[in-house]
C-alpha cells in the first residue's frame, strides 16, 4: 500500500497458509455439512424406502402362506404400482389361479372316477409303494363289511389281516402279491366267494407306482354251479335205474333164453321204462 505524503510503498508479507486457513476451514465445514446432510438423507431415504419394500414383501409372503394353507390368498390388489414387487404379485395371482383351475379339474376327474367305480359290483383297491390305500370303491367296503373311509385309512398289512379274520381259515396267510387269479372264501360279514387278481401299475418311465387289486364276487356263479352239479348227479341217478332195467331185459331177449310166454311181459316192462324216460309228466 502507498504511504502519503512520502509516497512510500508498504508491503505486508503474510504466509499463504495463514491466508488460506480460513478459506480451507470454511470449505471443510461446508463439506462436512454436505456429507452430514447427504448421510442423513440417505439414511432417511433407505429407511423409508426399505420399510416400504419390506412391507410389500411381507404382504406377498403372507399371501403365499395363506394360499399354501387354504388356497385363498391373492395379493395383486394389495400391491399397487408397476415395480418388480407388483409384477411379482400379478404373476403369483396368475399362478394361483392356474393351480386352482388344475386342482378343480383333478377333483372333478377324481369324483367322476370314484362315481364310475362305485357303480361297479366288483371291488377295486389300489396301494402305493408305501402300502397305503390310494383308491378304493364302495363295493370293496361292502364285501369286507367296512365303510369306504375305514378302508381308505388301512395299510396293505391291515387290510389283509382284517380279510384273513373273515375267511374260512383265519390262520392262513392271504397273498398280498399274486400275479394269477386266486380265490378267497369269506364267512363274514356274509358267505362270499371272491375271485381276485393283482396287477402292477407302472409309470410311463417304467417305475412301479403301485398295485391294483380286483375282487370279483362269484358267489352266485358258485351257487349256480353247485345247483347244476346236484341236478346232474340227481338226473344221472334217476336215469341209471330205468336204463339198467331196459338194458337187462334187452340182453335177456337177445339171449333167446326167455320163453315165449314171458316175452310179452318183458317187452311191456321195456316199453314202460322207456316211456317213463321220455314222458314230460314224470
Amino acid at each position: 500500500m502507498r504511504l502519503a505524503p512520502l509516497n512510500w510503498r508498504y508491503y505486508l508479507v503474510v504466509p499463504v497458509n495463514e491466508i488460506m486457513a480460513t478459506t480451507r476451514q470454511l470449505f471443510i465445514n461446508l463439506l462436512e455439512m454436505i456429507l452430514t446432510i447427504g448421510i442423513l438423507n440417505a439414511i432417511f431415504t433407505f429407511t423409508f424406502a426399505g420399510r416400504i419394500v419390506t412391507n410389500r414383501i411381507n404382504i406377498l409372503a403372507n399371501a403365499m402362506a395363506i394360499y399354501a394353507k387354504s388356497h385363498s390368498g391373492r395379493v395383486a390388489n394389495k400391491l399397487p404400482g408397476h415395480d418388480e414387487i407388483s409384477q411379482l404379485g400379478v404373476v403369483f395371482d396368475k399362478m394361483a389361479n392356474e393351480i386352482d383351475d388344475n386342482i378343480n379339474a383333478l377333483n372333478y376327474k377324481s369324483e367322476l372316477l370314484q362315481s364310475t367305480f362305485n357303480i361297479s359290483p366288483n371291488g377295486y383297491l389300489v396301494f402305493d409303494n408305501q402300502q397305503k390305500v390310494l383308491f378304493a370303491n364302495e363295493s370293496i367296503g361292502q364285501i369286507i363289511g367296512c365303510s369306504l373311509e375305514d378302508v381308505s385309512n388301512m395299510s396293505a398289512h391291515t387290510f389283509w389281516t382284517h380279510l384273513a379274520t373273515q375267511t374260512k381259515f383265519p390262520s392262513c396267510v392271504l397273498p398280498e402279491q399274486h400275479t394269477d387269479f386266486f380265490r378267497i372264501d369269506l364267512n363274514k360279514p356274509r358267505y362270499t366267494t371272491l375271485l381276485c387278481k393283482m396287477s402292477d401299475i407302472h409309470l410311463p418311465d417304467g417305475d412301479l407306482w403301485g398295485k391294483l387289486y380286483f375282487f370279483h364276487d362269484i358267489t352266485k356263479e358258485e351257487e349256480s354251479n353247485r345247483i347244476k352239479n346236484e341236478f346232474l348227479v340227481h338226473a344221472t341217478h334217476e336215469l341209471r335205474t330205468p336204463l339198467t332195467t331196459i338194458h337187462g331185459y334187452s340182453e335177456l331177449l337177445a339171449s333167446d333164453l326167455i320163453p315165449l310166454a314171458m316175452q310179452p311181459e318183458i317187452i311191456h316192462n321195456i316199453y314202460a321204462q322207456s316211456t317213463w324216460l321220455t314222458c314230460d309228466d314224470k
